[in-house]
């Protein structure tokens, strides 16, 4: 048999080993151009190897640090001069990402880390540093960092917020899914309850649903509602899916705010109602049978509950002319558990199928005839 120190040394090395082969899978990411996507802005270093990038850029960047750090004291009202002192810096910043970019090909990680971070200090609104350095720590799966990186980006007022969002649909299209959804959620964070954050998560909510992940789609739709609670789409959505796995508590609440947005019909401007439209695939959002399927979702529930009178106020909203076979069946339990005498013949009469008139009998009392329904009612008229 081994020892415990063997079967513990064996544990530690394992341990060990797949630390290493992960920790060089992730470096040999950053490495390759293909797969590290930390990009260089000028696309002459990209084609040298690192060691002759540095090079170059390294005599490059003294020249335009010069004269940022000692100007020739422009005039303020030079806007010429003013510009090219801009004009410089940005070069220099871009110089210095590039230079970042180089030693991350070198593996030389936390001399990269430390220029990529003095830059964004110095021009918190520099985008391509910004990207990079999240890439970067994506790569060493340090998400936290991530995230702190996007949310810096996203709480700057230099930087337009429905760019940030452009570009995590691009990250997301890249193939780089997860860095995608880490920038919309974190934009979404840094502005609850406005339009940008509806946007992002009813995009996430959309993309879950064409991957056919439900249950993550309806967390997304719950996230929009809560940042804009007049979108009748998403409140249908949620409404529904909770109903569909008979959650009927959880359901209440998002169809009942859909019945009174139906009723209200609260004012929405038309920039609202345009990137409503933009946004959701329907065209018409929602339809009038979507509004007549919330009375019916919503009757199903309190009947359910055994709340008839609740159950029958709902159902009677619903006009004769969009009764479908379910509304029908549902409207006739409802009447008979109030009065199993009740009267449904007129019910009966909305249906021209034969076939489905019994089997509408059958749902409500088990027989598909006239005459064994009258021998029931008259033997519980004689026991009641």
């Amino acid at each position: 048999m081994l020892s415990h120190k063997t079967i513990f040394k064996t544990i530690f090395f394992l341990f060990f080993g797949i630390q290493l082969i992960q920790q060089s899978s992730c470096l040999l990411a950053i490495r390759n151009p293909a797969t590290s996507q930390i990009r260089f802005i000028h696309k002459e270093y990209s084609n040298l190897p690192p060691k002759m990038a540095i090079r170059k850029i390294l005599r490059e960047i003294p020249k335009k640090a010069q004269s940022i750090a000692n100007p020739s004291k422009p005039s303020l009202k030079s806007n010429d001069t003013l510009n090219d002192t801009l004009h410089t810096k940005t070069k220099r910043l871009q110089l210095r990402n590039d230079l970042a970019t180089a030693y991350s090909r070198l593996y030389k990680l936390r001399r990269a880390e430390t220029i990529w971070k003095a830059i964004l200090e110095e021009e918190p609104s520099f985008l391509p540093s910004a990207l990079n350095l999240g890439r970067f720590y994506y790569l060493l799966n340090r998400k936290e960092n991530v995230r702190a990186v996007y949310s810096k980006l996203s709480q700057n007022k230099k930087i337009e917020q429905l760019t940030l969002f452009q570009i995590a649909k691009e990250l997301y299209q890249e193939e780089r899914a997860e860095e995608g959804i880490l920038l919309m959620e974190t934009l979404a964070e840094s502005n609850p309850k406005n339009f940008l954050s509806f946007s992002v998560y009813v995009y996430l909510a959309q993309d879950q649903t064409s991957q056919k992940n439900r249950k993550e789609a309806i967390l997304y739709y719950e996230k929009a509602v809560q940042s804009f609670p007049n979108d009748l789409y998403s409140l249908c959505k949620v409404g529904r899916y909770y109903y569909s796995i008979k959650n009927f508590h959880k359901a209440e609440p998002y169809l009942t705010q859909a019945e009174g947005i139906f009723t209200k019909k609260p004012v929405l401007s038309k920039n609202q109602l345009s990137l409503i439209q933009s946004l959701h695939k329907e065209k018409k959002i929602p339809s009038v049978q979507e509004k007549y399927q919330v009375f019916y979702l919503l009757a199903d529930i309190f009947y359910q509950k055994r709340n008839f009178p609740k159950a029958l106020k709902k159902i009677k909203k619903i006009p004769a002319k969009y009764y479908s076979f379910d509304m029908l069946r549902l409207y006739g339990e409802i009447l008979l558990g109030i009065d199993f005498s009740s009267d449904l013949s007129p019910l009966i009469m909305q249906i021209s199928s034969q076939e489905k008139k019994k089997s509408l009998l059958k749902e409500w009392y088990g027989v598909d005839d006239i005459q064994g329904i009258q021998t029931i009612i008259s033997s519980l008229k004689s026991l009641y």
